[in-house]
């Protein structure tokens, strides 16, 4: 991808909608997308404790091509690329009824999806050797 061409995309705010929404929004970011070219898709995340407090400013943007991404931060006034890969993470999926075919409606990095396990009282599973781990003892 080209570094250059992508930092000169201007930055985007959050919407006086999305200020609102974030009053009752659960998770920690609100989500928006938006096609650059053809086969180039820009993710950008705007924290909701950000935008509770009036705060439009994006924390980060991810472009998306068919084999490859980057990400930019956007908490500095510098162009700034980071390196991390979306590796590890936790497919959000659900079923109408039991048995049935599972959709995928989310995605979470596994430490986020740890808290949000944790925060709802609700056992962390192991899930790279698929036990659940209740009190540092692992239970299959």
């Amino acid at each position: 991808m080209e570094k250059r061409k992508l930092a000169k995309i201007p930055r985007e705010e959050a919407t006086d909608e999305m200020v609102r929404f974030s009053e009752r929004a659960a998770g920690t970011h609100i989500v928006t997308t938006k096609d650059i070219e053809k086969d180039l898709l820009m993710v950008t995340f705007y924290p909701i404790r950000n935008l509770k407090k009036g705060e439009k400013s994006a924390q980060l943007r991810t472009f998306f091509s068919k084999n490859d991404y980057i990400s930019q931060d956007l908490t500095t006034e510098k162009v700034k690329w980071l390196t991390a890969a979306y590796d590890r993470m936790v497919t959000l999926t659900a079923r109408a009824v039991r048995g049935g075919k599972a959709t995928s409606f989310g995605h979470m990095c596994h430490s986020c999806f740890a808290k949000w396990l944790t925060s709802h009282n609700i056992p962390v599973p192991d899930l790279e050797n698929k036990k659940e781990i209740e009190d540092g003892k692992e239970k299959l």
